[in-house]
């Protein structure tokens, strides 16, 4: 008897983890089904739209593109304005785009929106801002997704509301 309760016991420690990882794992987000961002390029530049609230006022992260030349910069929701950030880049694919989710280096797992692949020094990389939800309100960083190894690596740590 103390054999059977024993073997009974072993199969539930062994099975319960892999349907909990199953159960959570195959749950659907109702949130997160369409992503929290989508693409505000425009002729001059590739953001992603929602923009955030930043003490310059409302801005999003992307790249301008002149000929083969990649430019960084943040874009205003206020003037228009495309302001480089000094980083440039040779042109990787200018079709590439990535909407969707994608985990950083720091351990987040959520939507990124980015358009445009450059050549770094890292490899090819397109860039752009994570989103992710809390409470109802949208939060978004700026950095970029190495194609190579599909990870987001943030500019910095700092999330902003949504503007």
């Amino acid at each position: 008897m103390s054999f059977r309760r024993s073997a009974r016991f072993l199969t539930v420690l062994c099975v319960t983890p892999l349907t909990l990882l199953a159960v959570i794992v195959g749950q659907s987000n109702p949130a997160s089904a369409a992503t929290l961002c989508r693409s505000g390029k425009t002729p001059r530049y590739a953001v992603p739209i929602p923009y955030v609230n930043t003490s310059y006022g409302p801005v999003s992260f992307g790249v301008s593109v002149s000929g083969a030349t990649v430019s960084t910069g943040f874009a205003s929701s206020i003037n228009g304005t495309f302001s480089p950030t000094g980083n440039t880049f040779t042109l990787n694919d200018p079709n590439r785009s990535i909407e969707g989710r994608i985990a950083s280096s720091d351990g987040w797992v959520s939507d990124f929106c980015g358009y445009v692949a450059a050549n770094t020094l890292y490899g090819a990389a397109v860039f752009g801002m994570q989103y992710k939800s809390s409470s109802g309100v949208i939060y978004g960083r700026w950095g970029n997704v190495n194609l190579s190894s599909q990870i987001f690596y943030p500019d910095q740590g700092t999330w902003y509301r949504s503007a």
